[in-house]
This record gives structure tokens, C-alpha cells and sequence, in this order.
């Protein structure tokens, strides 16, 4: 039988493990404009950060997501010209020129800091007397206690909003909550997912 303290080791690793393997990501709000009844056809991705390249994989990682659901799309980082400042101006001067029906902006809106507290854990070792059920008794349980921990963690919220160019109207936002927002690749997929599937439950592609 293993004994109690790696036992109790083995349990804080696996739990952690599995918050980690969770998803980091989660929907905490949406909605749509119940008149806006068109789909999305040419559409410009603007991720808002001052680090070029996360910004770059988030908008390159949209972009194809778009295509291979039939919408045209198109990173403005990619087509922004080097050296010219990033803002309203410059938007609208790309939107005129490039013919976009919508823009999708996704924004962090808040980063905080949370301590969470991670409940005590009982585990029970199986070991060879559970084959017999006299041995069962005869040994009991070998059990390890895990006495429950505090686990720090970040919490970035984001904003994704589709304007309709004619107009500049909002028809569709959406906010969520990520954990450990360090593990970019991972968020961004998830962010990815989740902005897809209600993007397709909303007919807007």
C-alpha cells in the first residue's frame, strides 16, 4: 500500500491538474440584436493589445476560423501599413477600402486576482483485498486525507462585439471570464470555440 503522504501528494498534483485541464474559459454573457436578421459575409478582426504578436494569433486564429465557415475575413494587423498609428481613422480608411460589412473587436476589460479555496479530498486505495470481500473488511481502507489548499489565480474578462460597418451599429456582443490567461495558446482556442458557437446558434454565419 502506498503510503498516506505520497498519497496526499498524489492528490493535490491530480487536482490541480485537473483545474488546469478544465476549461479556462467560459461564457458570462451575450446578446444579439433581434432585428439584425442578415449573416455575416466580409469581416474585419481587430484583437486590442500592444503586444503585436498575441494580437496576430488571436486575429490570424479568427481569420480561419471565419473562412472555413464561408465568411470572408481579414486580420487588420495584417493590412494596417506599417509605420501608421492604429485608430478610428485608420479603421475606417481599411473598412472603406476593403468593403467590410461588420467588425469584430474583442477588448480586456478587467484583470483581477482571486484566491480560491479547494476543498479537503478523501481517497480511498484500492489495493488487492478488494478482490475478496472478507479481505476487504479484514483490511479496511487505506486512506489518504487531502486537508484542502488555497490556489491564487488570474481572471481576465474580455468583450468581443460585431459592429455592422453601415451605420457603425452594435448587433452582437459578448463577454467572458478566462482563468490562468498565461496559457495563451489554450484561451484563445476556447475563446475561439465559444465565439463560433454562438455566432452559429445566433444564424449570424
Amino acid at each position: 500500500m502506498l503510503n498516506k503522504t505520497i498519497l496526499a501528494g498524489l492528490l493535490i498534483i491530480l487536482s490541480v491538474g485537473f483545474l488546469i485541464s478544465c476549461a479556462s474559459t467560459q461564457v458570462t454573457g451575450a446578446w444579439k440584436d433581434a432585428d439584425y436578421n442578415k449573416k455575416l459575409s466580409n469581416v474585419l478582426v481587430i484583437g486590442v493589445s500592444d503586444n503585436m504578436t498575441t494580437r496576430r494569433l488571436y486575429e490570424d486564429t479568427l481569420v480561419s476560423k471565419f473562412r472555413k465557415n464561408g465568411v470572408k475575413a481579414v486580420s487588420a494587423a495584417a493590412i494596417t501599413p506599417p509605420g501608421k498609428k492604429f485608430n478610428k481613422e485608420t479603421i475606417k480608411e481599411i473598412i472603406k477600402d476593403k468593403s467590410f460589412d461588420a467588425v469584430i473587436i474583442t477588448r480586456l476589460i478587467r484583470l483581477q486576482n482571486e484566491t480560491q479555496y479547494v476543498p479537503p479530498t478523501n481517497y480511498v486505495s484500492a489495493g488487492p483485498h478488494y478482490g475478496s470481500m472478507y479481505g476487504y473488511y479484514d483490511r479496511a481502507y487505506g486512506m489518504a486525507y487531502d486537508p484542502g489548499y488555497m490556489v491564487d489565480i488570474t481572471i481576465a474578462s474580455l468583450e468581443t462585439n460585431i459592429y455592422e460597418t453601415a451605420g457603425e451599429k452594435l448587433i452582437w456582443s459578448m463577454t467572458t471570464e478566462s482563468f490562468s490567461p498565461d496559457q495563451l495558446d489554450k484561451i484563445i482556442s476556447e475563446l475561439e470555440s465559444l465565439i463560433f458557437d454562438k455566432l452559429s446558434k445566433d444564424s449570424l454565419i
